[in-house]
Formats: structure tokens, C-alpha cells, sequence
């Protein structure tokens, strides 16, 4: 079975992109952390530092009019699910504008 490492959720002049990883230096680097990498890019390229946030981290910034928030959850790739439906449940009313791209 094929994992996802990123998953994108485009709204209206909103855009929440979750990087999935695995916390702790021991996968640094690895297969595993893929999602946490690209997020690291993107906003390493934007000139933005992650900061803890919903059991995780998150930096914000925007391009082209658009708000764009990454976030890396606080959890093994395996327990992101909870992490995932919380921010379901924060972002309640913007839901139900979106689009999934997994």
C-alpha cells in the first residue's frame, strides 16, 4: 500500500497543505519524512519559519493573493489521521468550499 506524504486542500483564496512525516532525527532524511521535506522547501523558499501550532507546526504566507498554510503534524504518519480530522473541525465552515487533492 502506497502512502501519501502531502495532501492539499484548496479553498477559496485559501490554500492548507499537510505534510505527513514521522517526528524525531531518527527519520531525518528518510523515505518516511518526504512530506516534512517538501513543506521544509516551500517554505524555506518563502521565507518562512514553522512554529508550533495544532499539535504541530504551521507558517503561513501568500502568493498571488492566495493564503497559503502549511502544516506538519506532531505525530507518526501512522497517527496523523486525528491531526487531520481536528483541522477538519477547526476549518468546519471553509470545508464545505473545498476541494481534496491527495
Amino acid at each position: 500500500m502506497e502512502h501519501q506524504s502531502l495532501i492539499f486542500l484548496v479553498g477559496t483564496n485559501m490554500k492548507l497543505i499537510i505534510g505527513l512525516g514521522n517526528p524525531g532525527a531518527k527519520y531525518e532524511g528518510t523515505r518516511h519524512n518526504v512530506g516534512f521535506t517538501c513543506l521544509d522547501r516551500i517554505a524555506e523558499y518563502n521565507n518562512v519559519v514553522f512554529k508550533q501550532k495544532f499539535n504541530g507546526y504551521s507558517c503561513e504566507f501568500a502568493s498571488d493573493g492566495e493564503k497559503i498554510i502549511l502544516l506538519k503534524p506532531d505525530t507518526f504518519m501512522n497517527n496523523s489521521g486525528g491531526f487531520i480530522f481536528g483541522l477538519f473541525y477547526i476549518f468546519a465552515t471553509w470545508k464545505k468550499r473545498q476541494r481534496y487533492l491527495v
